[in-house]
């Protein structure tokens, strides 16, 4: 069990293209699911069925102020934003996204001490899970390769791009192939729409899709930097 034990470190949360992992000093994220009693009376044990799901996401640490700090990212409680929260900031990292309703944003201020805050939002439908695929200043080309299988009807494949700063556009397209190595006949799954301004912006489509490999080609007009990601969700 040791070996497989992990020490966080050099994660990161993003929120509307904005890296605020300097604020942060504890996540919480959480998907859950009812469980229904249908339980009779001519049985001596009880019966269960999966009711509806819920994902949440917590968030505290320190209190910043200031153009794309946290209390500038949480103060507007009514507006909603995908959350990406990463394992680690490098490419094939493991990253989890929320399209997150803010239920919840305080502050507790107290003469002399740090001033600490809180967040809490719901996600609508699960959350996205898949990989960090692009990161740091972005040119034309392609993202790494990842596989996440086959895209079954009931389940969606994501593009969630958390995007720091813009020259003049960016075009992303997620594309699938049979190969690793895209040597097939890739084919053009989903392309989002043209980003002109930082910030969050995502894209469900859903399956069936073939895959298993996926990778987006992007084409970058003027300097860009942010972060890409592939996952798959509902």
């Amino acid at each position: 069990m040791s070996g497989t034990a992990r020490i966080l470190k050099n994660a990161a949360v993003l929120h509307a293209g904005y890296d605020i992992s300097g604020q942060i000093s504890s996540t919480t994220f959480a998907m859950t699911r009812e469980s229904l009693d249908a339980t009779t009376i001519d049985v001596d044990y009880r019966i269960n069925k999966t009711g509806l799901g819920d994902t949440t996401l917590a968030l505290s640490g320190f209190f910043a102020s200031g153009s794309n700090q946290v209390d500038d990212q949480f103060n507007d409680i009514e507006y909603p934003a995908i959350v990406s929260v990463l394992s680690g900031q490098t490419v094939g990292s493991v990253a989890y996204h929320v399209d997150a309703i803010k239920s919840e944003y305080g502050i507790d201020f107290q003469q002399g001490q740090l001033i600490p805050f809180n967040f809490s939002a719901q996600g609508t439908g699960t959350a996205g899970r898949g990989k960090l695929v692009s990161t740091g200043t972005l040119t034309t080309g392609n993202s790494a390769i990842i596989n996440l299988g086959p895209i079954i009807e009931a389940d969606k494949i994501w593009i969630v791009a958390q995007i720091a700063s813009v020259g003049t556009s960016i075009d992303v397209e997620l594309w699938e192939d049979t190969t690793d190595d895209f040597s097939d006949d890739p084919q053009l799954v989903a392309t989002l729409d043209q980003i002109t301004a930082a910030g969050a912006y995502f894209l469900k489509t859903s399956g069936p899709i073939t895959g298993p490999y996926y990778r987006l080609q992007y084409t970058v007009s003027g300097s860009t930097t942010g972060k890409l990601f592939i996952a798959r969700g509902n």
